[in-house]
């Protein structure tokens, strides 16, 4: 692990990514996934769904429409209780093997923050309920979580408000975590807009094609870390 948080700053927020930034999944497709995938015609609606809806995600504007989507179809027809129990046998899946699923040195440096009195925010694109029940499984505590909401529709759920891109900002200045920010981490582009925020931002394990991104957005490159 390179790189070192700086001196304490009694209001300093440090600013997390979740999936592949703290942990080595993306959770909620994970989950939408399992769900699709358990009933034989969810499957053949979502292979015949998808090349439909799929070229939809490279327009800014429509991103929502292939999630709201498949989000719909994998919760088509489970009510609440349903839900609620596949969403905790889920965690309990990702959080049986805590090694396999976390990037240590990201948790370390969590905790670093927290015991330099730091304010701990994680934004994640995940669903939120499901993000805060794998840090309450993992330990993670006084973190605060913002994240991804659903909404009821047509008898299964869409999202309400996804928590990605610019919209990560607003989110954030809404629930009291305005810009700037002491500390960004996030392995992902689409957090750029968090980054041009950020008083020391950091790549986590970026691909090749993110740090170019970087390099055009921004007017430096944010620390590049590389965490196992």
């Amino acid at each position: 692990m390179s790189g070192s948080p700086p001196a304490p700053t009694a209001t300093a927020i440090a600013l997390f990514d979740f999936d592949y930034t703290l942990i080595r999944r993306d959770s909620f497709e994970r989950f939408v996934r399992g769900l699709l995938w358990r009933d034989w015609w969810r499957t053949l609606a979502a292979a015949g769904l998808a090349p439909i809806v799929a070229p939809l995600w490279s327009l800014r504007g429509l991103r929502e429409v292939p999630v709201s989507t498949m989000i719909w179809l994998a919760t088509l027809g489970l009510g609440r209780e349903r839900l609620a129990s596949d969403l905790e046998s889920h965690v309990a899946e990702l959080v049986r093997d805590p090694d396999a699923l976390v990037y240590r040195d990201g948790l370390t440096r969590l905790r670093e923050h927290q015991q330099a009195g730091h304010q701990v925010v994680i934004a994640t694109g995940a669903f939120e309920d499901l993000a805060r029940a794998i840090c309450a499984s993992l330990g993670l505590e006084d973190v605060e979580i913002i994240g991804s909401s659903m909404r009821s529709w047509g008898g299964g759920l869409a999202t309400r408000e996804h928590c990605v891109g610019e919209r990560k900002v607003t989110m954030l200045r809404a629930r009291g975590f305005p810009p700037p920010w002491r500390f960004v981490y996030t392995d992902s582009a689409s957090d750029l807009p968090l980054l041009r925020h950020a008083e020391q931002g950091y790549f986590v394990n970026p691909t090749r094609r993110t740090l170019q991104r970087a390099r055009r957005a921004l007017p430096s490159l944010p620390t590049v870390l590389r965490w196992g």
